[in-house]
């Protein structure tokens, strides 16, 4: 009878070091989780940011190309006056 109060006691005790160990583990993965969430919502953050910028500079290109094809446009109108002007003299 001691000897099997002794061996459950045993066992008792290395099942409590076990659980304190899983418990130890249970919280460092659930510190690891929020550092994740974290870098993942930072990253969520970062990604829209560069997203409205790259919509602007879209915006921008696109304004600069009308700014070109419009300057285009009338360089190509005085240069073709000026050559019919040149040839009529």
């Amino acid at each position: 009878m001691q000897e099997n109060k002794k061996k459950t006691e045993q066992e008792l005790f290395v099942l409590t070091e076990e659980n304190k160990k899983l418990d130890r583990e249970n919280d460092d993965f659930k510190r690891e989780e929020v550092k994740l969430k974290e870098m993942v919502q930072s990253q969520k953050d970062e990604m829209t940011l560069l997203q409205n910028k790259l919509r602007q500079q879209k915006a921008q290109l696109q304004r600069q190309n009308v700014v070109v094809d419009v300057l285009s446009k009338q360089v190509v109108s005085v240069s073709s006056y000026l050559l019919r002007f040149s040839l009529c003299r």
